[in-house]
């Protein structure tokens, strides 16, 4: 039986929010930062299908990974990465409660960000 939790979880896999930011230009993922923030702040299901993928939304959004650095220049990639620790701090602080792998994840960008 598939139950309607796993539509919507398939459908946010073929969503293409999360593909756009892995793109090579930093101010389109400057835009798919934001209106993540929006529907992440509007919407409990949007919330419950990124939780799980915040990690690999942090890798694209604040290139924490030495491996996987945000494309440049490099003003634009500063830009981005101090929009999406904005970002995750305000959800932090909102949803913190109710999404523990945010809190988590904010502590551990930090440390790995050495901020």
């Amino acid at each position: 039986m598939v139950t309607s939790a796993t539509v919507r979880a398939q459908r946010f896999e073929r969503c293409q929010l999360l593909k756009v930011l892995t793109a090579t230009c930093t101010q389109t993922r400057l835009l798919a930062v934001e209106l993540t923030d929006v529907l992440f702040q509007r919407s409990r299901v949007f919330r419950g299908l990124l939780a799980p993928r915040l990690t690999a939304f942090l890798v694209a959004a604040v290139g924490y990974r030495q491996e996987e650095p945000l494309p440049g220049p490099e003003a634009a990639a500063a830009a981005l990465r101090e929009r999406a620790l904005e970002v995750l701090e305000a959800w932090n602080d909102k949803f913190g409660g109710m999404y523990h792998q945010v809190g988590q994840l904010q502590v551990s960008v930090q440390v790995q960000s050495g901020l």
